[in-house]
């Protein structure tokens, strides 16, 4: 089965934002083949709401794609899969929330107009927080790429590797 791991790191300064953030993939093509890719232009802001919540809204340039095959990164481009002239970003808006040691993650994301919400669970690493894996179907969100459908599996993981440093989230 096709998997689909999506690493969004979101590096924070003083003035938190998303300059030195990323959103990298690994894509399993026809069961067999790993492709690993990025996004290398995300837009966004991370602001604090309560004494142990943040929120974090920002969106991905679904053109600054890049998997180290400039032809495979214009197929990827094209209406059969992330359909970049109709849907030229990948917005999200995300919600973290501290409860005693433990951390979640909630994370609206919209893909191809497609919205939908994934929860999970972020772990302290070295001061940094990390998600566990959040593994969805594609077929459950609607997200269907035509004839092409066969070629990429239906499960998707989403792994979150914030980058943030508790002590920078004031907790």
């Amino acid at each position: 089965m096709t998997q689909l791991f999506l690493l969004l790191a979101f590096g924070f300064v003083q003035n938190p934002s998303l300059e030195n953030a990323k959103i990298t993939f690994e894509v399993t093509h026809m069961g067999v083949l790993k492709v690993e890719g990025k996004f290398d232009e995300l837009t966004g802001e991370i602001r604090q709401v309560g004494d142990n919540e943040w929120r974090i809204s920002g969106e991905a340039d679904v053109r600054s794609v890049d998997t180290n095959n400039d032809s495979r990164d214009e197929t990827i481009l094209t209406e059969q899969y992330l359909d970049a002239d109709n849907f030229p970003v990948i917005p999200f808006e995300a919600r973290l929330v501290r409860k005693g040691a433990l951390f979640s993650i909630t994370i609206e994301l919209e893909l191809r107009g497609i919205g939908f919400q994934l929860t999970g669970e972020l772990q302290e690493e070295d001061s940094i927080l990390a998600s566990l894996p959040i593994t969805f179907k594609r077929s459950d969100i609607g997200l269907d790429f035509g004839l092409m459908d066969a070629l990429i599996g239906d499960e998707i993981t989403l792994v979150i590797d914030s980058g943030i440093q508790i002590s920078e989230l004031n907790w």
